[in-house]
């Protein structure tokens, strides 16, 4: 069997309308939100292999926050993966499909509408919607990537658990 936790970046900042998508950062709420849930996944889950994160600025933030929260470094491998930024589903099935047979349990952090299109064709009852700092975690049959064959095992959202 293999988990794989899908982590859609932390609120992003729209202060500067002249910087590119891809350079934009974390807001406040997000710096707050990333080390949350980080903390969250500390307790329900365990450590991942591998993490895959977008080149984005604020995927990258996001993923430092949570990970330095759980205390996943140093020893849990981060790879950076261009083509997660602002990937689609079909673009997440290759990805993590390409790094399945590293590890037990695979973390991916990257961006609405691929995140949560990815959930709905690995668990057929997911509807897709994935807040900012959301986690979605899991558990594939047979350590296999297809179509409706995986069951979500634990979503949660940054308000179901700031104070």
């Amino acid at each position: 069997m293999m988990r794989l936790t899908l982590l859609r970046h932390a609120k992003s900042s729209w202060d500067n309308p002249d910087l590119r998508d891809i350079d934009r950062t974390l807001n406040d709420r997000g710096r707050r939100d990333a080390p949350l849930m980080g903390l969250v996944c500390a307790e329900r889950l365990p450590k991942p292999d591998i993490i895959l994160v977008s080149p984005a600025v604020r995927t990258m933030e996001t993923v430092e926050l949570f990970a330095d929260a759980w205390k996943l470094q140093p020893g849990v491998e981060v790879i950076v993966e261009d083509s997660l930024y602002l990937a689609t589903r079909f673009d997440w099935i290759r990805i993590v499909g390409t790094y399945a047979g590293r590890g037990g349990h695979i973390l991916g952090c990257g961006h609405q509408p691929g995140v949560g299109n990815f959930a709905g064709w690995l668990d057929g009852e997911f509807n897709g919607d994935v807040p900012t700092a959301t986690v979605l975690s899991f558990l594939t049959e047979n350590g296999g990537l297809d179509q409706g064959t995986a069951r979500l095992d634990f979503a949660g959202r940054p308000k179901d658990y700031r104070e």
